[in-house]
């Protein structure tokens, strides 16, 4: 039935994908990455790109995508107001599997078909136990999601001590490591956000 709605024969670019958002209050997104099948990485916020940074991001996809997150019921509640031509939605109770639409580009005047698919749904776990699940590298993200409120996503650098506070001293050790191997940005004892 799946492939009833998915398409057979049309070719749609794997993209996985996730919105970041505050967590006190109003969810509020201010970050939306994807990286796709071609290794093709995009990435927009609230910071750099203003309020409509998740319609620019959906303007970076170039061809007819499948939009694939884990858990896409959330993410696809910020994304659905830039698509039309909603159809063949599934759900499960609240709980979304799949949706195609259509999402109009108003800077190069074209339309390209989106599917959203929530991997959730066909492999229900954590994404940190996939790791072991699939045999694939995974390294650990050490994140303070009480960090992320609308005032402090307006910063450009945080000190580290106000953003690891909360830390045990094992979380503490991977995320100095983690500075490191993933080149953010460090001026003395801030980082960049």
């Amino acid at each position: 039935i799946i492939k009833k709605f998915i398409g057979e024969h049309e070719n749609f670019l794997n993209t996985y994908f996730d919105v970041e958002t505050t967590i006190k209050g109003t969810h509020t997104p201010y970050l939306i990455c994807s990286i796709d099948d071609n290794n093709y990485k995009l990435e927009y916020n609230i910071m750099k790109n203003g309020e409509n940074f998740i319609y620019y991001w959906l303007c970076g996809l170039k061809q007819n995508t499948r939009l694939i997150a884990h858990n896409a019921s959330y993410d696809y509640k910020f994304i659905y107001k830039y698509l039309t031509n909603i159809n063949n939605e599934i759900l499960k109770g609240s709980n979304l599997i799949f949706v195609s639409a259509n999402f109009y580009n108003k800077f190069t005047k074209t339309n390209i078909k989106i599917q959203i698919i929530n991997s959730l749904n066909l492999i229900p776990m954590k994404l940190k136990l996939f790791s072991n699940a699939f045999q694939i590298p995974y390294d650990k993200e050490i994140i303070n999601y009480n960090f992320y409120t609308d005032e402090n996503i307006k910063k450009v650098f945080c000190p580290i001590d106000y953003f690891i506070k909360d830390f045990n001293n094992d979380e503490k050790n991977i995320f100095y490591k983690n500075i490191t191997k993933w080149k953010i940005e460090r001026i003395w004892n801030f980082i960049k956000l």
